[in-house]
């Protein structure tokens, strides 16, 4: 499928109208993660996906404009920084247009290996840290 840009960073423009562009999303939040909920009567599909161990909430808006979807997307997960949210975005619209592609394979978890392993090492240092300096 064809995206272009929408009018904000939250936005964008499919071409295809709602009818076939709702299944299609589904299917690309379901290969990064999880679709909680789906009403196409009024165009809007939530679920979550994942950037390392974090959750990210999303909820995605549909509506027809001239034969064209736009699609509103909302993505929270609680961190400071908008970068998980930008990245499950980011692989959602990446797996919507490459919906059918053979041997397409979408980034489930959003950050290498390395990354997510020195994250869990970092984690894991911090709390021995913490709870050798209150004595437990």
């Amino acid at each position: 499928m064809k995206i272009v840009a929408g009018a904000t960073p939250n936005q964008f423009v499919v071409e295809a109208t709602p009818s076939i562009v709702g299944p299609a999303l589904e299917r690309a939040i379901n290969s990064v993660g999880k679709v909680t909920s789906a009403d196409h009567s009024s165009g809007v599909i939530k679920g979550w996906g994942k950037y390392g161990l974090n959750k990210v909430k999303m909820s995605m808006t549909l509506s027809e404009r001239d034969g064209f979807t736009l699609v509103t997307v909302s993505a929270k997960n609680g961190s400071v920084s908008s970068s998980p949210s930008r990245s499950v975005v980011d692989r959602v619209k990446d797996a919507l247009a490459n919906d059918g592609v053979a041997g397409y394979e979408p980034d489930r978890v959003g950050m290498s290996k390395s990354a997510l392993i020195g994250s869990v090492i970092a984690v894991a240092i911090i709390v021995f840290v913490v709870l050798n300096l209150l004595g437990l």
